[in-house]
């Protein structure tokens, strides 16, 4: 009976097939119970025990459907490209169940339809390993496989779990646009292929997921990036491979109800038209032009707020002078011009000898030390080599900066400066932003903003610029509130190469 399932899973097309008992799946219980995902089934008993789907089952039938297509990337995940997979599977496994009934047993099959956990039943049956991604990965296809099953009251041979192992190379983990992968748990709530099939109105922070995601319709990025990957055949299932939707958009459809009607056979019409023109008006906004690019260097281009905190420690106990925190906190969004007078008065020093001690201190600092963020020299080459005018608006001392800049290769592509010296006021307000937009020549609406503090964004937001939140670890209690306020946020320069 094994063999002729084999044999005729062949004929199918069907691109690999394996054999697991049909038992209570209690293994499974304790991690159900701690950690359900919002499409999972509430009664937990129903996901491990095939009593419920088909009573008196034996034996699985699982099987794999490779999807690969090797397209150019677009809007819209691979998997949703080709011929509805719940339609191509379901016939493939009715056409395979008919083995079993030709010889008197009883076979039902399930694609994404059934209760069970269809991953720990291909793993069972030797098709693959899981992983980071908590996605089944197989030797020979990768990750890019729909599962099907049939339950069966057949005896049939099992087969055992690969001894096999993720990579462990964390890109998943690392290349999440929202962080889903974080841990040890998947959380749905920052997963971009989630979130693109959620209904309603999202908010900042999971639109901007999708932004960063680039995806209209699910997400491949952790399967992009996947070592396991690379190299994978191309799917030999003439659905998923002959007539492919290659992107989503606007003008698909004048109504839902066409939409319906001409996708119907698609696996991204399921939730409607309504929710794909939300995704690709989430993925337009992220898609604004601008001509001008305001840098701030502080934690934003350079990683050296936490020079700033050594200097201030090493100033601090030169001078014998024990913790002055309550001060030292309210000056992060001042001025330069503001924060050193303060600093003095605090201390009761001379004003000129803090001025003085302190230059010296950032200029050593700056001309031989201070490093570049990883990528951020990249991204304003990027920006440069497409034409966009780029000026720095910085509260640091002008001439240490440009010491780094200098020294860092960056200074090819900056056209003017802007000091908040300059204009007497600090980064709450619009005034140094306007001074570099001006100095650049570039409409403020044109300008997009770039920095690690919220007082930044917001003083952007004053002079009516586009604005983008860096992650700083400085600037983690603003976290939240960079998210909320900023047009994007980004944890690391390479999210926007």
């Amino acid at each position: 009976m094994k063999q002729q399932l084999l044999e005729k899973a062949k004929k199918l097309g069907i691109s690999d097939i394996g054999f697991c008992r049909a038992r209570r799946y209690s293994e499974l219980e304790e991690r159900l119970r701690s950690k359900r995902a919002p499409l999972s089934y509430a009664e937990i008993e129903k996901r491990i025990n095939p009593e419920f789907s088909m009573p008196h089952a034996k034996s699985a039938v699982v099987c794999l459907f490779s999807y690969h297509t090797d397209t150019p990337r677009t809007n819209l995940s691979c998997y949703a490209k080709g011929k509805d997979y719940h339609i191509v599977v379901g016939e493939k496994l009715a056409a395979l169940s008919e083995v079993l009934t030709g010889l008197g047993y009883t076979a039902k099959c399930f694609c994404d339809t059934g209760a069970l956990c269809d991953r720990h039943l291909a793993w069972l049956a030797g098709l693959g390993f899981f992983g980071r991604n908590h996605m089944l990965i197989s030797p020979k296809f990768g990750s890019y496989v729909f599962i099907g099953y049939i339950l069966t009251d057949a005896e049939i041979e099992i087969d055992k779990p690969l001894e096999m192992t993720c990579a462990g190379c964390g890109a998943c983990v690392r290349e999440c646009p929202g962080g889903a992968l974080d841990g040890e748990d998947f959380c749905a709530e920052n997963c971009a292929s989630y979130l693109t099939q959620k209904k309603g109105v999202l908010d900042a922070h999971k639109a901007q997921i999708i932004r960063k995601s680039g995806f209209a319709w699910g997400c491949d990025i952790c399967q992009i990036v996947c070592p396991h990957n690379k190299g994978v055949p191309i799917t030999g299932i003439d659905e998923f491979r002959e007539n492919l939707e290659t992107e989503l958009k606007k003008d698909m459809a004048k109504s839902n109800r066409e939409f319906r009607r001409i996708y119907a056979e698609r696996a991204f019409s399921w939730r409607g038209y309504d929710v794909i023109l939300r995704n690709l008006s989430i993925l337009q906004e992220g898609e604004k032009v601008f001509s001008g690019a305001i840098f701030d260097v502080d934690g934003t281009i350079l990683d050296s707020m936490q020079c700033w905190e050594n200097m201030t420690e090493k100033f601090l106990a030169e001078h014998g002078i024990g913790d002055i925190s309550e001060i030292t906190d309210n000056l992060r969004n001042c001025t330069l011009e503001m924060s050193l007078p303060l600093l003095a008065d605090a201390c009761g020093l001379d004003r000129e000898l803090v001025r003085s001690e302190f230059t010296q201190m950032a200029q050593d600092e700056y001309a031989y030390h201070i490093q570049a963020k990883d990528k951020a020299v990249l991204y304003m080459e990027t920006l440069h080599k497409h034409g966009v005018k780029i000026a720095i608006a910085t509260s640091g001392f002008p001439d240490a900066c440009k010491m780094a800049l200098e020294r860092l290769g960056v200074m090819q592509y900056i056209t003017a400066f802007a000091f908040s010296g300059e204009v007497g006021v600090d980064k709450s307000h619009p005034d140094i932003y306007l001074l570099a937009a001006k100095r650049i020549g570039v409409e403020p609406k044109d300008c997009m903003v770039f920095e690690d503090i919220l007082a930044g964004i917001r003083g952007a937001k004053k002079a009516g610029m586009l604005t983008t939140a860096v992650k700083d670890d400085s600037n983690l209690c603003e976290t939240e509130q960079m998210k909320s306020e900023a047009d994007r946020y980004i944890t690391n320069w390479g999210e926007l190469l």
